[in-house]
């Protein structure tokens, strides 16, 4: 399924022992031929890692030893150490850089013969380009097809993959960052809030900050997708004298303007089939103004609500 790219990167450059060469469509694969001197001999074994991020799983073996890893329980950039009986060492790990669109891939070897230690570094932070996979394709949650079964499936061991194939199942991966939100409290004093106004807030769930001019909202939003609980950021601000009202939810932000806005007219912005944000105002004064963000079938979590003026001198 990945795109095959044209032209794999080079590798680093390898100690005499070690001769590699990268493999697979995605050039997400490394194969290499290493020498390893038992004392008594010295043998050429077979080492190879293969990456394949768009069906989650990933592979590293050493001669007839082989071990496949599903990346739904892999935390990202997580060292793995793998002892082949008492001699050989085998260590890797596997970072997703979201923001350079690459991984960043280590593998090294090491071989132990009564204290006699040798070191081989095959790759260190290197830097692989993340494929584009077949968003066309069909694909079916582990564990028959629903979130619960998935979960059920994995059991304690959630890696980030498996939340964000959940997050693409739902069609919000694309809105959702990695960075879990968080705000300052606002004080209130500092804001042009009549007396009285309270921050809408739930304990665990739901964190507001006020704009200081009392005509916006932002908030963290705790919502529980089953296979993780994420904070998420979303806001509403009224800019009555450039006639704008600005609603968002993660990366996705929405300018909508007054002129085309109907008075206490409830609004629907649907992120996606299940997720969707409603808002009404009134004008002159915000009369239980409120977004509310619903997740189904997942979770249905945070609503906001609030008073002030909204005059423009």
């Amino acid at each position: 399924m990945p795109v095959t790219y044209p032209d794999c990167p080079e590798l680093p450059s390898l100690p005499a022992e070690i001769e590699c060469s990268v493999i697979g469509d995605s050039c997400l694969g490394i194969e290499c031929c290493v020498d390893l001197d038992f004392k008594v001999t010295t043998c050429s074994i077979r080492i190879h890692q293969f990456l394949d991020p768009c069906n989650f799983w990933l592979a590293v073996g050493f001669g007839a030893w082989s071990l496949n890893i599903t990346l739904f329980t892999y935390q990202w950039g997580t060292e793995e150490v793998e002892m082949l009986g008492n001699a050989i060492e085998i260590t890797f790990s596997i970072d997703k850089l979201d923001d350079d669109k690459e991984f960043l891939v280590n593998l090294a070897l090491k071989l132990d013969i009564e204290g006699d230690i040798t070191e081989l570094g095959i790759l260190s932070n290197t830097r692989f380009p993340i494929p584009l996979c077949n968003t066309n394709a069909t694909f079916t949650l582990p564990g028959g097809g629903s979130i619960d079964g998935f979960v059920r499936a994995l059991g304690d061991n959630v890696g980030q993959a498996a939340v964000a194939v959940v997050l693409r199942q739902l069609g919000l991966e694309q809105y959702i960052s990695n960075q879990q939100c968080s705000l300052q409290p606002t004080d209130l004093d500092d804001t042009s809030c009549p007396s009285g106004f309270q921050i809408p807030a739930i304990d665990r769930i739901l964190q507001c900050s006020i704009e200081e001019t009392c005509l916006g909202i932002k908030c963290c939003v705790n919502l529980n997708f089953k296979i993780d609980e994420l904070m998420l950021k979303t806001w509403l601000i009224l800019d009555p004298c450039n006639f704008t009202i600005s609603i968002g939810f993660e990366k996705l932000s929405v300018d909508i303007p007054l002129f085309s806005y109907e008075w206490g007219t409830e609004e629907v912005l649907e992120v996606s089939e299940f997720l969707i944000i409603r808002y009404y105002l009134c004008e002159y004064i915000l009369c239980n103004a409120y977004e509310q963000v619903k997740i189904n079938p997942v979770d249905t979590s945070g609503i906001r609500k609030g008073t002030g003026y909204l005059r423009c001198e």
